[in-house]
């Protein structure tokens, strides 16, 4: 799990956090999933990634991303991520989800 504060370069020309943005957060977060699930070197290469954008999050909102692994098998591994929008008000689960992604990468080592 990881934080990121919004600042200019995360936006849309709308204010909102760019999808280029999530879909970067997607791969990146399901690479460390699978590295930390069991230790491995190389992650893979990215066979299937989807997103879909719930929420908005604006400048100076903090989102949280987290990484979990479904499920690694010989060859494919699949991971699900989930963004949320930090809220100070709200408890731990309840803060509202900005964006849900898989990704899907193959990882059959040599």
């Amino acid at each position: 799990m990881t934080q990121l504060k919004l600042e200019p370069q995360h936006l849309n020309s709308k204010g909102g956090l760019h999808g280029s943005v999530i879909a970067t957060l997607v791969d990146f977060m399901g690479g460390v999933a699978i590295a930390s699930a069991d230790l491995r070197n190389s992650t893979g290469v990215s066979v299937d990634m989807s997103m879909s954008f719930l929420s908005l999050a604006r400048l100076g909102d903090t989102i949280e991303v987290e990484g979990v692994v479904d499920k690694i098998g010989g060859s494919l591994a699949y991971t699900s991520i989930v963004i949320r929008k930090l809220d100070e008000s709200k408890g731990a689960g309840q803060c509202p989800i900005v964006a849900r992604g898989s990704h899907t990468k193959f990882v059959r080592q040599r």
